[in-house]
């Protein structure tokens, strides 16, 4: 019998018995050096990588975790290591999607960088100067702020419902004024609510599909005349429309079609700009004054899906199918955060008042 470091010359013996015992005690020598997960998701997953069952009836955790490394122990190294390292090359397949492309900008995009830096730093002193005040609060003075709250959300409660349409409600805002809802639905439908009756008072009409998001204005029912723009809504071809607060017969004005759907879209605060998500997997920035575009960003390995602006102004949360999320700098436009953790897409992103995700 020939034996180097422990492992066994099967070709070297006659005896077919002999061969079969050895070629046995090869296989369990093999068994006991492999690297197994404890996790049983991922035990399961490998089992289903050998087309095999993931569990079988009156089977423990450890005996699955053993069924496994009895049939590895049957398989070539090539296969052995094509199982069990294949999470490592996904992981690496992401890390690769995660480089960010960056387009240029107009001549224009620099004076809206400014504009957006000046506007953000104003709100970012007011927001601080907030948080120092509450930060001088006793102990005892930030208990009661809290039992008040949790006192008024414990007395919440349905005030009205109303239908919007025949088709599903796919999204609904409270206007600046908090005396109007704006909601769009599936059946092509924006309309403006009065509250608290729950009465529609303007239908508009131009859409000729899905309607993903209806947003209105910052200073819609405030400082912005019915007039002028005061409301925008996209849609699944493409479109995005802008409305008044007297005519919904016909739009204001539309940008320029987007080669996909389009999910959801924010205005900015100061009202001077708007963005939109993209099913491209990019979203874009537009200035309202002249329907421009001057973002047109990538970074998202799939379909956006929606977006937010941070409450200063300066950053924009983004979220995909690709079940990650991304913070971008509108003044500088490079990406400043990547976001991980979700084990599915992201269909909704938003910012705390304070300043957090």
């Amino acid at each position: 019998m020939a034996a180097i470091e422990g492992i066994v010359d099967l070709s070297a013996i006659d005896n077919p018995i002999q061969k079969e015992i050895l070629a046995d005690f090869d296989r369990r020598r093999k068994a006991r050096s492999l690297t197994l997960p404890t996790d049983d998701i991922q035990v399961k997953l490998m089992l289903r990588r050998c087309n095999e069952p993931i569990c079988i009836f009156g089977e423990d955790i450890l005996d699955r975790r053993e069924r496994l490394r009895s049939l590895l122990s049957r398989m070539s190294e090539d296969e052995i290591h094509a199982i069990l390292h294949l999470d490592e090359k996904e992981r690496a397949d992401i890390q690769d999607d995660q480089s960010t492309w960056y387009h240029r900008g107009p001549a224009a995009l620099r004076d809206a960088r400014v504009e957006i830096a000046d506007f953000s730093l104003e709100r970012a002193k007011q927001r601080l100067e907030r948080a120092r005040v509450q930060a001088m609060l006793s102990q005892q003075e930030r208990a009661l702020i809290k039992q008040a709250t949790h006192r008024r959300i414990q007395t919440l409660q349905i005030y009205g419902t109303q239908v919007s349409g025949i088709r599903p409600t796919s999204f609904a805002e409270f206007s600046p004024d908090s005396k109007h809802i704006i909601t769009s639905n599936w059946s092509g439908q924006v309309s403006i609510w009065s509250i608290p009756d729950c009465v529609e008072e303007l239908k508009l009409q131009g859409h000729p599909c899905q309607v993903g998001a209806a947003r209105f204005h910052p200073g819609a029912y405030k400082s912005q005349d019915p007039l002028l723009l005061n409301a925008a809504s996209c849609d699944h071809s493409g479109n995005v429309l802008f409305w008044n607060l007297v005519d919904g017969e016909k739009p204001l004005a539309k940008l320029e079609r987007h080669e996909d759907r389009v999910p959801r879209l924010a205005f900015h605060q100061n009202g001077r700009h708007l963005c939109t998500a993209c099913f491209d997997s990019s979203w874009r920035l537009f200035d309202l004054e002249t329907l421009q575009e001057l973002i047109y960003q990538e970074g998202h390995s799939k379909s956006l899906f929606d977006l937010d602006f941070h409450v200063d102004g300066s950053l924009l949360l983004t979220g995909g199918l690709d079940c990650y999320g991304r913070v971008w700098d509108l003044r500088t436009g490079r990406c400043i955060m990547f976001l991980e953790g979700h084990q599915k897409g992201i269909y909704t992103v938003s910012w705390h008042q304070n300043g957090f995700v």
